[in-house]
């Protein structure tokens, strides 16, 4: 417990309103990237789509600290000085459009042990799984009915709907929903 940070040492000014990373080219990946760019949100944050596993003919890569040789020998990495820069974490997990699955990696995890309230772009139920693990999530920030829709595009939809109004935020009002929910982040 004495090894957890403490909210003076947190940056309470990020320059960022969230982060997307995502290492391989996946049509759920490609999707969520593609929304948040014709949506204008890239300006709000920190995004990739590294496509480490070769290129996507759909879509150029997008760098942001690692290139793909880096990413493929080093995925588990998470670059502080984006983290720390940014308020929330949009998780894409790996395989999403498998239904009737539940798939959970290191992506949701990752904003977890950097104190990022996030949402996941995952299989239907993640969040309800989370939780009856005893983790918490962040329904106080915004809906969380996405988790519960049929499909990975219903659900994608639905995240990019509350990142808008995450993204739409002044920086006090962000600061103030992290302060609400900073317990939850420590838990």
């Amino acid at each position: 417990h004495d090894q957890i940070i403490q909210s003076d040492w947190y940056n309470w000014n990020k320059s960022k309103a969230f982060m997307c990373l995502n290492g391989k080219a996946k049509d759920h990946r490609r999707y969520t990237v593609q929304k948040i760019l014709e949506n204008d949100l890239d300006q709000h944050g920190s995004i990739s789509y590294v496509c480490y596993d070769g290129t996507d003919p759909k879509m150029p890569p997008i760098l942001l600290d690692q290139n793909s040789h880096q990413l493929r020998r080093n995925d588990r990495w998470m670059n502080p000085e984006i983290y720390n820069d940014c308020w929330i974490n949009i998780a894409t997990e790996s395989m999403p459009h498998i239904e009737n699955d539940l798939f959970i990696t290191e992506k949701t995890f990752k904003p977890m042990l950097q104190l990022q309230p996030f949402m996941v772009q995952g299989n239907k139920g993640t969040l309800e799984y989370l939780k009856h693990k005893g983790y918490r999530t962040f329904e106080k920030l915004w809906s969380e009915k996405y988790d519960q829709m049929d499909t990975w595009q219903e659900r994608t939809d639905a995240i990019l709907a509350n990142l808008k109004q995450w993204c739409a935020l002044t920086l006090e009002e962000k600061q103030a929903k992290i302060k609400l929910v900073w317990d939850d982040l420590l838990h």
